[in-house]
């Protein structure tokens, strides 16, 4: 019943496997690679002989090299692109098939890229077509079926055109026709029955698929940990409690709730919702009922939702289930995604007829060659407020398994691979983006996992550890090390060193030096690891103090880098450090101890506990570092100019310069415009470690403004901080770059450098 209302009704697929000439002509592109016998190959070319005969396409079209494969030695032909022409005189012949393709791509991206619906007036923007042919299809042949369609100007997204198979079996990767004005179920469910059988044994495939069982006794064991877990129980229409460790079999739900107050469970409404039929209320929103129905069609019987399952008004259970909002959506079978919604009541397109608005566009190049308009998911979700939220983004990366609703189509992503309605297979230029990415390179992907994340908007700021927490877990997890404010103990030095990419504001009640105290996007320069110098101090109450990082955590991390190297992990922690990949080096040097020099902190702070414990909802950490380190003066001097190097794509910083006492060049740092009018000043900067490269822009300036030469083609460099004194003794962190060595000890302003006890806030 619940799969009629939804119009998911299973129906068998077709499986003819025939390849006659025909067959090929009506369901391939360029598909010479997949013919083994030489009539095989006979058939395609006297086929594509006739079809030149019967070409609708205009003579610039005619002209272009879209026939089937020629043999490998003439592949290079197909890796340079293809003029097609203007984009104005495009967009005029209106009876040209792949001309009319190519305008309406271009025409649904200039209304959503930075240039807009004029760039269609340009006369200078120019479209080429390339064969993307840098990937590997469902059956490991070279896949060359997708044409790339790029113009002259960087704002104005590529476009993607693929040839329709017929063939819903396809291996090959192809498009298909979207004809149904609802989501089919046997599409959907082939695509859990493929990953189960993959994950699971068949008698578990049974239960999980068809049986809608709630405890599952064979696998995942020892979830859920904590009180007040509740599910929907789609049979009985209302909130059921789940016992502690007994593992559900569940779905869970992904969407953006809005700005408006929609219906919630509260402390006045729990009980009641917990009876049965409760859940049939008339201010249940849309995305919930859909959400439902979907569970229902997929033969589950349990849903999470966030809306109904935690009781909002609950400080002490929100709190509870907030932290754990990562297990909750690792555990379950399936997130379902609604990536179109722009509040809870937008619901699902394609759930229920008339409801559903996606159109696809085919035209038919020649007779029996048939082309529509490929829009891969990732390109698609960059324009959904569903990716500007930064809890979805924890709900996406932590889930096994994602259904996701976007733009009228319904895409399936697993651990490797994403499916999607209009494809006959999983697309192999899709990259999906989940926890097994870290098995590679952790700390990599730590930088484009923050990066990214701190792009996304929280309704409220104080939210950003509770909404980052799943995926710190895990990553703490894969590095067998532990996190202090959003930065891996184990690799604390490296962590310190993110930069702003845009404009950022600090976040009260979160320290200075962790991007999780400023709201903005962050990113890490990929210049090499730096060398640790500093013992970093955190206090846990009013009269210890813990190092950041224990030696066992290093040596942990130490050891899964020099595993990823296939090196034995058992070498010195003092090796010199070691290149993990081109991008980030990932290797540990030893810890160098100051000779006669104080490194633990001096005195407990007890009167920093107020400063920070007054911010309504602020952690329970103390969000301060202590350390001892080098301090020295500098005079900020006037920042690089596009003139004297590239320019920046960071509109809202410049890279400053550094002078010493002789006003000669020993550094630069990374500073909001604003510190422009503060030139001439003395700042103060800190050690943090040290580095053996500056940056492109900075080494280019340096070579133009310093005699001074690398040696051996390796800088001697610290990495500084720029550092402003608050109430209460406490530093905090204003900007960062790097200076040289020997700049630190000739060239700082009086009283030169010094040995200094910090507190960094």
């Amino acid at each position: 019943m619940m799969t009629e209302r939804w119009g998911l009704v299973s129906s068998s697929q077709p499986r003819n496997h025939r390849k006659s000439a025909s067959a090929i002509r009506n369901t391939r592109w360029n598909i010479y690679d997949d013919l083994h016998s030489e009539k095989e190959r006979e058939d395609v070319w006297k086929a594509t002989e006739w079809l030149a005969d019967q070409n609708p396409l205009c003579d610039v079209c005619r002209g272009l090299d879209i026939q089937p494969m020629s043999p490998s030695s003439e592949r290079a032909l197909f890796q340079r692109p293809q003029v097609v022409g203007y984009l104005t005189d495009i967009v005029k012949k209106k009876d040209c098939p792949l001309c009319r393709l190519i305008s309406c791509a271009f025409l649904q991206r200039a209304n959503v890229c930075e240039a807009g619906p004029r760039v269609l007036e340009e006369s200078q923007v120019q479209v080429s077509l390339q064969f993307v042919d840098d990937s590997v299809d469902p059956t490991g042949r070279l896949s060359r079926n997708l044409l790339r369609l790029t113009t002259s100007l960087n704002s104005l997204p590529p476009a993607f055109l693929i040839p329709l198979g017929k063939d819903t079996t396809e291996s090959t990767f192809l498009g298909l026709e979207v004809k149904s004005e609802y989501v089919g179920s046997w599409k959907l469910e082939s695509w859990l029955r493929c990953v189960y059988r993959t994950k699971l044994n068949d008698a578990l495939i049974e239960r999980t698929i068809n049986s809608g069982k709630l405890i599952d006794d064979k696998h995942l064991r020892g979830f859920p940990d904590f009180a007040n877990f509740r599910l929907i129980d789609i049979e009985s229409h209302c909130l059921v409690r789940i016992p502690n460790g007994c593992n559900p079999n569940y779905l869970t739900l992904s969407y953006v709730g809005g700005s408006e107050k929609c219906f919630l469970a509260t402390k006045t409404n729990i009980e009641s919702l917990e009876d049965d039929r409760s859940l049939f209320h008339p201010d249940l929103p849309r995305t919930i009922k859909d959400a439902i129905t979907i569970t229902g069609a997929l033969h589950h019987r349990y849903l999470w939702v966030d809306a109904l399952c935690i009781v909002q008004d609950d400080d002490d259970e929100r709190a509870v289930q907030i932290k754990n909002m990562g297990k909750i959506y690792e555990n379950s079978r399936l997130t379902i995604i609604n990536a179109s919604g722009v509040d809870a009541n937008s619901g699902f397109e394609g759930v229920y007829p008339h409801r559903r608005k996606f159109q696809q566009h085919i035209e038919e190049l020649k007779p029996g060659l048939r082309v529509t308009l490929y829009q891969p998911m990732d390109e698609l979700l960059k324009r959904s407020v569903w990716q500007t939220r930064a809890w979805t983004f924890q709900e996406h990366v932590v889930s096994a398994r994602r259904l996701i609703f976007l733009n009228g189509l319904v895409y399936f992503e697993n651990g490797q691979q994403c499916y999607s309605e209009d494809l006959s297979s999983y697309d192999p230029h899709m990259r999906v983006q989940n926890l097994s990415w870290m098995s590679t390179d952790p700390i990599l992907r730590f930088t484009e996992f923050v990066s990214e994340f701190t792009e996304r908007r929280l309704s409220y700021e104080i939210d950003i550890m509770n909404a980052w927490a799943g995926v710190a877990k895990a990553f703490d997890e894969k590095m067998q090390s532990s996190s202090f404010f959003g930065l891996p103990a184990a690799y604390f030095d490296l962590a310190l060193l993110w930069k702003p990419t845009h404009r950022v504001v600090r976040r009260k009640g979160f320290p200075s030096w962790s991007w999780v105290g400023w709201v903005g996007k962050v990113h890490w320069e990929t210049t090499g690891e730096p060398s640790r110098l500093i013992f970093w101090y955190k206090q846990i109450d009013t009269l210890r103090y813990r190092l950041v990082a224990s030696q066992k955590e290093i040596e942990a991390a130490y050891a899964v880098s020099r595993k990823r190297l296939g090196e034995s992990s058992s070498n010195a922690i003092g090796a010199r450090t070691q290149t993990v990949n081109s991008q980030i080096i990932s290797g540990w040097q030893a810890i160098k101890k100051w000779p006669d020099r104080a490194t633990k902190p001096s005195s407990f702070r007890q009167d920093l506990f107020p400063a920070f414990a007054q911010v309504s909802g602020a952690p329970a950490e103390w969000p301060y570092l202590h350390f001892w380190t080098f301090s020295a003066l500098f005079r900020l001097s006037a920042p690089i100019k596009p003139a004297e190097a590239a320019p920046s794509p960071n509109l809202h910083f410049q890279s400053f310069t550094l002078t010493g006492c002789h006003e000669r060049l020993c550094g630069f740092m990374a500073l909001e415009n604003c510190w422009e009018s503060r030139t001439g000043e003395l700042v103060e900067v800190l050690v943090l470690s040290g580095c053996e490269n500056w940056d492109h822009q900075e080494q280019k300036l340096f070579a133009d403004g310093s005699d001074t030469k690398p040696a051996r083609g390796r800088w001697s460099l610290w990495n500084v901080m720029l550092i402003e004194w608050h109430e209460g003794n406490v530093a905090e962190r204003v900007g960062l770059g790097k200076i040289l060595k020997s700049a630190l000890n000739v060239a700082a302003f009086a009283p030169g450098k010094q040995w200094k006890e910090i507190t960094l806030g």
